[in-house]
């Protein structure tokens, strides 16, 4: 690649704690170009640019929400 061109990539993994899911992997990745510099000089002004796929967070109460009402656990006691 050019001096003042740099390219980064990766994946990460988003654990959410109250559902055991293992497919939360997602990839990443990311270009940097300093827009002034040369082979010999710093840049001073860098674009930067990134990709990545994210996931949305389950709500608390949806997880309670559906542990409540499973079908196991919804009849009611009265005292």
């Amino acid at each position: 690649m050019r001096p003042n061109l740099s390219l980064s990539y990766g994946a990460r993994y988003e654990a959410q704690t109250n559902i055991g899911d293992l497919a939360d992997w997602s990839p990443r990745i990311g270009i940097a170009w300093g827009i002034d510099g040369g082979a010999n000089r710093s840049a001073k002004t860098v674009l930067r640019l990134g990709f990545g796929a994210f996931y949305d967070r389950v709500a608390d109460s949806q997880i309670l929400t559906s542990l409540r009402y499973n079908g196991r656990r919804n009849s009611r006691t009265w005292s």
